[in-house]
Parts: structure tokens; sequence; C-alpha cells
């Protein structure tokens, strides 16, 4: 109760802080966020490099999983499977290759392994415009009390890479795998398929949530600052990144990511900087800014990065 009691508390405050944007001419409310028509990354690009990102974090989770966990888990996801199929035979030597992985783990000390990453791409709204209108869906639901439907709905307002991370307690899925063997020693299978379920409650998940609008945002910023360094500064190439970055970056913000933590205006304000350095045409000034831009970019993909 307590769970589903803060999550509409947290859909209310969000919503009475977006729902207002039918009449934007209020002083009180953000402005309305635009995309730019013009771009400087095709959106093939961009697609390419969020690919990239994407294979990247596959490739580094994979790096730190423990094969013996990984593969005496999906040893146990065998043996159920078996045991459903009164493949009894087939059930114990997965149960056994199981027994003697964790084995191999305690021997060696480890008392927590990461057993699976999983990466998706989340992308319920494709930009500003679509998340407005489920912002107006909402509070319209809000005001009628149809709360099952807002939960429904909510879960649209995503554009995200979302990372999973699966790890086992090597010493409490020892002690589960110990008892499904005395369980299969006596022949009682439907026991030992119980105590089996109980594997999933070995496991641990963490979550990373990384918002693709700041992942473009960084592939603008960089791309921005490539443009600077040249000896003649592309100057009105570099204006159409940053309006695009500065897009980018409202976007996270009006879905909701990092709302506490992450200043988002301070971003958009260092990119307004660099815009006026960029009409000014003051490349001394413009390289400096954009290095402060590129650190600022990073420092928050950073803290998206940790897990949750």
């Amino acid at each position: 109760m307590k769970v589903i009691v803060i999550l509409f508390l947290g859909l209310m405050l969000f919503l009475s802080g977006c729902t207002t944007h039918k009449n934007y001419e209020s002083e009180e409310q953000e402005p309305y966020i635009v995309q730019p028509l013009e771009r400087y990354i095709s959106e093939n690009d961009m697609q390419d490099y969020i690919n990239d990102e994407v294979n990247l974090a596959i490739d580094l989770g994979n790096q730190f999983i423990v094969m013996d966990a990984a593969n005496a888990l999906a040893n146990v996801r065998d043996a159920m499977i078996a045991i459903r199929q009164n493949s009894y035979g087939n059930a114990r030597e997965h149960l056994t290759q199981a027994m003697g992985k964790v084995e191999l783990l305690l021997r060696a000390n480890q008392k927590s392994a990461l057993a699976g990453v999983n990466v998706e791409i989340n992308m319920g709204v494709k930009n500003a415009g679509e998340a407005y209108s489920i912002i107006n869906e909402l509070d319209s639901l809000f005001k009628n009390k149809e709360y099952q439907k807002v939960r429904e709905l909510a879960s649209l307002l995503s554009n995200e890479i979302l990372i999973t991370r699966e790890s086992l307690s090597i010493s409490n899925f020892n002690e589960v795998l110990k008892q499904a063997d005395q369980y299969f020693r006596e022949k009682d299978y439907e026991r030992a398929l119980l105590v089996l379920k109980n594997v999933l409650e070995t496991t641990a998940f963490e979550y990373t949530t990384i918002p693709l609008p700041v992942v473009r945002a960084e592939r603008m910023i960089d791309e921005a600052g490539a443009l600077i360094e040249n000896e003649e500064v592309e100057y009105e190439n570099v204006k159409i990144l940053l309006n695009n970055a500065a897009y980018e970056i409202k976007f996270a913000e009006l879905l909701g990511y990092g709302k506490e933590e992450i200043d988002f205006k301070s971003l958009v304000q260092k990119i307004e900087k660099l815009k006026k350095s960029v009409s000014e045409k003051n490349d001394a000034v413009l390289r400096e800014d954009i290095k402060e831009l590129n650190e600022s970019i990073t420092q928050i993909r950073e803290e998206f990065a940790e897990t949750e």
C-alpha cells in the first residue's frame, strides 16, 4: 500500500508542474518545448551512435559477469523445466551441475556474483510533443480518479537506455540448492520445485537508467566542440547543434529524469551562454565555454550511469 501511495503522490507532484501546457502564455509555467527543425546530425547517424552506446554497455557488463554464477542459474532454470516435464533424471543432472559451480565459487570466497546483464531501449515517447499529450491525458485521468489507467499511461513517459544487472548471493544460493537436493534424494519433486523457485529470492537486481535525450545532447555538444576547434569555426552549424542539445536537455527534464539531483537548468544556461559567444564570434571565449559545457554534460551522464 505504501508503494502505491508513494507512486500516486509522485505522479501528482510531477503532473502539478507539467499539466498546464495548454495555456502556453501563463507566466508561471515553463515555456513549451519545441524541437528545432534544423539538424546537423542526421537521425540515422544519431541512431548508429545510440546503438554503439548500447553495444558498449553490453560489452562492459559482460566483462564483469561471473560465468559460473550465470551457468549455475541457467542450470537451475533448466532443472525446474525438467521437473515440470517429469524428466527427473535430467533435472537431477542440471541440479548437480549447478551445485558444482556454486561449490567452486564458495572455494574462491565469492560472496556475490554478477550473473547476467540486460540492456534495452525504452522509447514510450519520441519527442516533447508526444510527452505533452500524455501529460495532459494523465492530468485528466487523475481528475477523474482513474488511477489504474494513470499507472499504465505514465510508464510511456520514457526515452531511455535501461541496464539491468542480476546478481547472486552465493551462500544463499548454495543453501537453496542443498535443500532442493535433499528433496530430490527423498523423491519429493514437488517440494524440490518449490524450493528452486526460491532461487529468485537469492537474486538481486540493480538498474541503471540513462536518458536518451542526455545521450543525444552529449553527442551534439561533442560535435559542436569539434567544429569550434576547427581553424575556421562553422558558427551556423555550431548554433544548430547547440539548439538541438538544449532541446534534448529540456526534453529529459520534461520526462522527469533526475528531477531532484540533476541541475538541467544550469546546463541549459551554459548552452545559452555559449550561443551568445557564437553570435559574437569570439573564438577564444567559445573554446573555454565549450570545454566547461563538455565537462558538465559528462558529469551528468556519469551520474545517470550509477546504479539505482
